[in-house]
């Protein structure tokens, strides 16, 4: 499998309740510089670490139990939720990247919210994929991706994980 999309991914109650834990107006989320890893600084955005370097990082971690489940991940890498905010009526485009080098890691976007954003992934052919609520994104993680953000609206919010 290279790669694979799942519309309406998690039950609608399931859904719900991850939605409104995340969105809610005590939820931290923390300021980085860069998007990705890989450039001192691209463009700024908010992210919570749920799972990192092999621990959780988070009393929201549970959380994810759903799409562990779901995806029944063997074993969980990285587990990270990303917030774009809207800053421009200019879409801006992150730097090519891969999520890690490990052989038969896979990653998968779940996106959150729909915006007219979308990721970009570099594979054997170029691949568009939009962000609609409820939305799974899965790939092998070697492969190139980078994110386009949204102009229409505030925020554009995903879940990262990482996972064998």
């Amino acid at each position: 499998m290279k790669y694979k999309c799942i519309k309406n991914f998690l039950k609608k109650n399931d859904y719900n309740n991850f939605y409104n834990i995340i969105n809610d107006k005590y939820f931290p989320w923390f300021y980085s510089d860069a998007q990705t890893m890989y450039v001192n600084k691209d463009r700024f955005f908010f992210y919570h670490n749920l799972f990192y370097e092999g621990e959780h990082s988070s009393p929201y971690c549970n959380i994810i139990d759903v799409f562990i489940k779901r995806l029944k991940i063997k074993k969980l890498l990285s587990a990270k939720l990303n917030l774009v905010t809207k800053d421009s009526s200019e879409k801006y485009i992150s730097h090519l990247h891969v999520d890690n080098h490990v052989k038969k890691a896979k990653t998968a976007i779940y996106y959150i919210n729909t915006n007219n954003g979308f990721t970009f992934l570099k594979a054997d052919k170029n691949i568009k994929v939009l962000c609609e609520e409820n939305k799974i994104f899965i790939f092998d993680s070697r492969i190139e991706h980078c994110v386009i953000s949204q102009t229409d609206t505030n925020k554009r919010m995903v879940l990262n994980l990482n996972y064998l």
